[in-house]
């Protein structure tokens, strides 16, 4: 699939979905999806748990896990254990992969 220039923004989506997160979790969520739409499979990234809380900004605390878990209520995330089996609990991950289902869709 190509790169595009440019991103999609549905304005009626983004005022009805996130508007049950903090103002916090908002800017998480729209900083994740810039990188959803550079991602080599638009919508869908995986990362290393070190990674997306360096990413997110707090990599010495599991601030970015509360995020991601804040998030879960308008993404896909999964988490895998470091044998590869999907974990109940993000602080149990190795990678987490979040998924942006109007991406996909799209």
């Amino acid at each position: 699939m190509a790169k595009l220039p440019f991103m999609q923004f549905y304005p009626a989506d983004w005022i009805q979905d996130p508007q049950i997160l903090s103002l916090e979790a908002q800017g998480a969520w729209m900083k994740i999806l810039c990188a959803l739409h550079a991602a080599s499979e638009r919508g869908r990234k995986t990362w290393f748990t070190r990674d997306i809380k360096q990413f997110l900004g707090y990599p010495e605390d599991d601030r970015a896990l509360y995020l991601l878990n804040v998030l879960s209520e308008v993404a896909d995330i999964e988490a895998r254990d470091t044998d590869g089996n999907m974990c109940e609990s993000l602080t149990d991950a190795c990678e987490i992969t979040i998924i942006s289902r109007r991406m996909m869709r799209d």
